[in-house]
């Protein structure tokens, strides 16, 4: 029997930051990251749970700044674990003197495959070559079931 599913923020309008990932489930319903923390939990660790708990995965995972998604990954047959990561970064001569930088990717054999993007939606590509095992039951990942 499926538990009940946690408070989700499912809303583009709702309690969002600037900077946010919205992930297409397997079963048609859509997340949006919020600033919630419901249960002292970020959206990505209840719907990590969520959908362990349903049997579900996300078959698409897009990142956008204030509401623009310019970064869209559709579930495919290499890629065996989602990635989600924020990162506080400094510039210097730059107006607010730091920049918040979030990341969705993948996992690919060997290979995690990162995308970033700023508040400003400036995106960049990153390639991590990794030990998979000793990552994957890290919070910033999500396994394909």
């Amino acid at each position: 029997m499926n538990k009940a599913a946690p408070v989700f923020c499912n809303s583009s309008e709702n309690d969002v930051p600037v900077l946010r990932w919205k992930a297409y489930l397997s079963n048609g319903e859509v997340i949006y990251e919020d600033n919630l923390n419901y249960n002292s939990q970020s959206t990505w660790r209840r719907i990590k749970e969520y959908l362990s708990d349903n049997n579900l995965n996300i078959i698409r995972l897009e990142l956008g700044s204030k509401g623009n998604y310019g970064i869209s990954i559709g579930l495919d047959d290499k890629i065996e674990c989602w990635w989600h990561s924020k990162r506080l970064g400094r510039f210097l001569g730059h107006a607010g003197g730091h920049f918040l930088g979030k990341s969705v990717g993948f996992l690919a054999g060997k290979v995690l495959y990162i995308w970033w993007m700023d508040e400003e939606g400036n995106i960049w590509k990153e390639e991590r070559e990794v030990d998979p095992k000793s990552i994957v039951e890290k919070p910033s990942f999500i396994e394909i079931r």
